[in-house]
């Protein structure tokens, strides 16, 4: 390294490497960190800024992995000194992306949250385009598609605060619609889904942009052949499916777009397409196997145990189950290796530990209720689901939320809000009883999980509920007591159908909980299926 060159020559010179991925692009970060370290001219800001192109480093080649942990705690000890939050954001979307990459999805959640939180700090809508389009996808993975549905538009909302200005922008808007066209499909809304098609299609009409990157072309393929098998032609689907084909087998780029591709082959069966389902999968197999991660395996491999299950070939379910346990058992060294990097962060220094990540709890419990999270709630609601569906026994999923909430707030203030919901979490961790979950879904809305139950128990628990919460007394600010306060419930209770999904049932019991609002609040409402015409309202209470 030369003495005489300065801090910002050396960073020009990382830049340079770093964008190609060239050789000398550790050298080019590790005679930054040097420079910052040794300078008496360096500060806070560049010693923040080394550490973290080191980490990056470590993070996007792989190597010297295991010291991604010391280069980010390192740089994030530096910015929280010179409170650059700037760089405090893209040091947790980087650890974010981390998490997604191992599986871990609800710690990257955790850190995407940090560095939105962080980018707001300095209103970097560039940034805040970027990490709302990961926290979308990430709450895409978890199959809480509305949620992502609300990040994808955010980051649309941001993206066009920067302007279309470069190929960055480009990219990551006409992501957006593709993105939020799978949310919709998945939500079977294909209108919507339709919608975001045809503005895609305006967009890059207008812009005069086109994918070129084999992932992207991948993903808007995928949103393109769901929608022309329900509004094109033969031709047109032949058209895709052989593109699909076709580059399945010959590229690994679309690893990246497993959870995509996944769903859609559920479409796809579902929808009476097994041949085609079944050519992707052999194609698609041997690149799967190759290059894919222990995360990615053991997600395709379960689904091939599914589809062998309902096509009645118990030895290859066997032969995909057991290699969904060795993915399985592999991707748990993973997350050993993984959590140390987290712990690092977490214990190396006491005060930011403090303000930003105590991810365990963070992860787990709501800290104003004290009962489980929407996190907490991700991971058991999909071990139960499956467990139902398997043994197919009856699951419930409540959803309520309390009465003019918002009226509350606005008149007593939210710190009375805030003892309302600490009740509500208090006598819920009270009446919660075997075979049940309960959980803070966000704001005033609360998840309660029936498992086994038939609806003549499920309903008499809800009455229950709403019982005791009308006897609470809540405290405000004011020195007033609040009391008569209501909730109204929409319960989903059914059997698990084999293609049935976790979110059929959210889904169902938000839109009986609408049903319940719309009508008259305070009361429950429970259905059977995610038909939502009045006739299909099986028990209303």
């Amino acid at each position: 390294m030369s003495a005489e060159k300065s801090y910002d020559e050396l960073k020009s010179e990382l830049l340079t490497k770093r964008s190609g991925r060239s050789r000398g692009y550790r050298s080019a970060a590790k005679n930054l960190l040097t420079y910052a370290k040794r300078s008496g001219d360096a500060n806070d800001d560049q010693l923040a800024e080394a550490y973290f192109y080191m980490g990056e480093y470590c993070y996007t080649t792989q190597e010297y992995y295991d010291s991604l942990g010391f280069y980010m705690q390192k740089a994030l000890t530096y910015a929280d000194r010179a409170a650059n939050f700037r760089i405090m954001s893209r040091i947790y979307n980087i650890l974010g992306n981390d998490a997604s990459l191992r599986g871990l999805l609800e710690i990257g959640v955790q850190y995407y949250s940090l560095a939105r939180s962080s980018a707001e700090r300095v209103g970097d809508a560039e940034l805040l385009s970027r990490v709302n389009y990961n926290l979308g996808f990430e709450h895409y993975r978890l199959d809480d598609f509305r949620t992502a549905i609300e990040a994808y538009r955010t980051s649309a909302a941001y993206i066009k605060k920067v302007g279309f200005e470069n190929d960055d922008a480009k990219y990551i808007a006409a992501l957006l619609y593709c993105e939020e066209g799978l949310a919709y499909l998945e939500l079977g809304n294909y209108k919507a889904a339709a919608r975001a098609y045809t503005e895609l299609k305006a967009f890059q009409g207008r812009y005069d942009y086109t994918f070129s990157d084999g992932e992207d072309i991948f993903i808007f393929n995928i949103l393109a052949l769901s929608l022309v098998r329900k509004y094109g032609d033969a031709d047109d689907v032949e058209r895709l499916e052989n593109a699909m084909l076709s580059q399945v087998m010959d590229s690994a780029t679309y690893l990246d777009c497993i959870p995509e591709m996944l769903n859609m082959l559920e479409r796809d069966y579902r929808g009476g397409h097994q041949e085609f389902v079944e050519n992707m999968v052999a194609k698609g197999l041997p690149v799967v196997e190759k290059y894919g991660s222990p995360y990615v395996l053991a997600a395709v491999y379960n689904d091939m145990s599914k589809m062998a299950k309902v096509k009645k070939l118990p030895e290859r379910r066997i032969y995909y189950l057991e290699r969904y346990f060795e993915a399985a058992e592999a991707q748990a060294v993973v997350k050993k290796t993984t959590f140390r990097v987290y712990m690092q962060m977490v214990n190396a220094a006491e005060d930011i530990k403090r303000k930003n990540i105590i991810l365990e709890k963070q992860a787990k419990t709501d800290i104003l209720t004290g009962i489980p999270n929407r996190f907490a709630l991700n991971d058991y609601l999909q071990n139960a689901f499956e467990k139902a569906q398997e043994e197919q026994v009856f699951f419930g999923l409540e959803i309520f939320d309390i009465d003019n909430f918002k009226q509350y707030n606005d008149t007593y203030g939210h710190q009375t809000g805030d003892n309302c919901l600490a009740q509500v979490g208090e006598l819920l961790s009270e009446l919660v009883g075997e075979h049940m979950y309960a959980a803070r879904y966000g704001g005033d809305e609360f998840v309660i999980l029936y498992e086994g139950m038939e609806d003549s128990a499920i309903t008499d628990f809800a009455e229950r509920l709403k019982q005791r919460v009308s006897t609470l007394k809540v405290p405000s600010t004011g020195g007033k007591t609040i009391t008569g306060i209501s909730i109204s419930q929409g319960i989903r209770n059914s059997v698990p159908t084999e293609w049935n999904r976790s979110w059929d049932y959210l889904y169902t019991a938000d839109n009986a909980l609408y049903s319940v609002k719309r009508k008259k609040k305070g009361e429950i409402c429970l259905m059977h299926r995610s038909n939502f015409a009045g006739s299909t309202i099986d028990d209303s209470i």
